[in-house]
């Protein structure tokens, strides 16, 4: 994720404002900023819901120290309810990864739109003939 986002900066920096479909650029552009915040959002979501499971996790198979005084069928209850509240969050978690796929999915026909409308860079013109160094030790010329 965070490469697209780096990419997506770049793409806003190379944009030239002189390009005949400047507005269409320019509304992609908008467009495309929208979707990147709603996918870091959605990211930060994942993550601190996958935090939370992974506690959910740790106290549901961490072994308790000493003897326990509750009775068998609390634990029982507590271990059931450990689980339900990590069947919940593993839900969550696929939902919000759902989510992410389909704003992936709207912003990379988006992208290729914008690399249409950007023109490719120049490449500089190569030489035809090798450059020379000079050997070690001989006196440049």
């Amino acid at each position: 994720m965070k490469p697209r986002i780096l990419l997506f900066g770049l793409l806003l920096l190379l944009a030239n404002p002189v390009l005949a479909d400047d507005v269409e650029l320019r509304r992609i552009q908008s467009i495309l900023a929208t979707l990147n915040q709603q996918l870091t959002a959605t990211y930060q979501q994942f993550q601190m819901v996958e935090q939370a499971r992974r506690s959910v996790l740790q106290s549901l198979y961490a072994p308790r120290p000493g003897l326990d005084p509750r009775s068998y069928d609390e634990l029982a209850e507590d271990r059931a309810q450990a689980a339900r509240q990590e069947s919940a969050l593993s839900e969550q978690m696929n939902r919000l990864l759902a989510k992410a796929q389909e704003i992936q999915t709207q912003i990379n026909p988006l992208l290729d739109r914008v690399y249409q409308l950007i023109p490719a860079p120049e490449t500089a013109p190569q030489s035809t003939t090798p450059a020379t160094l000079p050997a070690p030790g001989a006196a440049p010329q």
